[in-house]
């Protein structure tokens, strides 16, 4: 179990007895008992949220990675896979701007004498109705080049990155009773049809359409 709250190091020295290991320092002790006891370890975060788990995590994670000495494009692909991980996962909450919302396992595959050749990422439990794509638009272009990192062409990325932005448009929507306003039908409307219109522009579908389905609700 690391400690959410190490501090980062680049020096693999030991702990003291009352201090939790540095990720540098943790990365360096499972490495070496992998490779000498050539059994596979563990590391499990558990803390409060906001207390650094997920920092700590990926600082873990990439000493592991670098003292596996991994091939240029492994090391690319899984750089691609953590920021879009952590794009995708995480939403603000009273502790964090960006808390991850999402349970992750990783599995690091090392040949018998501690060489990285192989990785496996899985999400677990994600709260999908408090997830929400966390990043800026400068932050956008992180995404994209980790996007293309992982195989997805140009054409794919950019559906993703408009209908991200669509979705960011729609979250900024208001919406006012029908009856106060004066309309006829129907028990809601949207307020502003300016994000409404750039929302469907950027999904390249009918504004009204997307507005009435909006405010529609289908029972069965």
């Amino acid at each position: 179990k690391a400690a959410a709250d190490a501090a980062d190091t680049d020096e693999p020295a030991l702990p003291s007895a009352n201090a939790p290991a540095s990720p540098a320092a943790l990365a360096s002790r499972i490495h070496h008992r992998m490779v000498h006891a050539q059994q596979p370890q563990g590391v499990l975060y558990a803390g409060a949220s906001g207390a650094g788990k997920t920092r700590t995590a990926r600082r873990l994670t990439r000493h592991l990675v670098n003292l596996g000495a991994p091939t240029a494009r492994l090391r690319a692909a899984l750089d691609a896979a953590l920021t879009v991980l952590d794009a995708f996962t995480c939403a603000p909450t009273e502790r964090s701007a960006a808390a991850s919302r999402a349970a992750t396992y990783i599995e690091l595959h090392y040949t018998p004498v501690g060489q990285l050749g192989g990785a496996k990422l899985l999400v677990c439990g994600l709260d999908k109705g408090a997830t929400r794509f966390c990043v800026s638009d400068m932050d956008m272009r992180d995404v994209r080049a980790a996007l293309r990192a992982l195989g997805l062409r140009e054409r794919t990325a950019d559906a993703v990155e408009r209908t991200l932005h669509a979705l960011a448009q729609l979250e900024s929507l208001a919406f006012v009773d029908a009856w106060r306003a004066g309309a006829a039908g129907g028990s809601a409307l949207v307020a502003d049809d300016a994000p409404l219109a750039h929302a469907a522009a950027l999904l390249g579908v009918d504004a009204d359409s997307l507005g009435r389905t909006l405010v529609a609700r289908t029972t069965s």
